[in-house]
């Protein structure tokens, strides 16, 4: 598993220019460096350990105004990258968990401790981008599974973050179909 060093900014311009600076600080592939709304910046970079925090420390050390949030994700769940690029595994939908959150970086944390705590798969991941700069993901497996994840998730986060989170137990065939 790799790391993800993950930053927010409130500028298009400097986020672009914040990712070359980190890109050429350490040896790291690009998994997410975007827009998002409402008019900010995404970068999301991965590599091992070493690099990410070498990357997230050199931009640190930037009189940088434009930086809203830096962290680094240690041994991320690998899924959370397949989430981020949209490769969604074929999987058979049970009880769903949804947790929505005020920022991006909110929910790629609470994410990854869903994912690692119990048997549940990732359904969905929707990161900032047309829906306000907010972050949701869903989840999905046997009910006690399900449940257990969103409780330790929820227990991560400062609940001002969380907007709302909902546990279905047994979703509708036409829900699953919006999905």
């Amino acid at each position: 598993m790799n790391a993800l060093g993950i930053v927010e900014l409130n500028s298009i311009a400097k986020g672009i220019e914040i990712t070359d600076i980190m890109l050429k600080s350490a040896e790291l592939e690009v998994i997410y460096s975007r827009h998002i709304c409402p008019g900010k910046y995404m970068i999301i970079l991965t590599g091992d350990v070493g690099s990410v925090d070498e990357a997230v420390e050199t931009i640190k050390k930037l009189d940088n105004k434009y930086i809203l949030a830096t962290f680094i994700l240690p041994n991320a769940d690998e899924r959370i990258i397949n989430g981020i690029n949209k490769k969604y595994n074929n999987i058979e939908i049970k009880a769903i968990g949804v947790m929505e959150f005020t920022s991006v970086a909110c929910g790629i944390i609470a994410l990854d401790k869903a994912l690692k705590n119990g048997e549940v798969q990732l359904v969905k991941f929707t990161l900032g981008n047309l829906i306000g700069g907010k972050c949701y993901f869903i989840i999905t497996g046997v009910l006690s599974s399900v449940s257990e994840s969103m409780k330790v998730a929820k227990d991560l986060i400062d609940s001002k973050k969380i907007i709302h989170s909902a546990i279905i137990p047994s979703p509708d065939k036409n829900l699953i179909s919006c999905l």
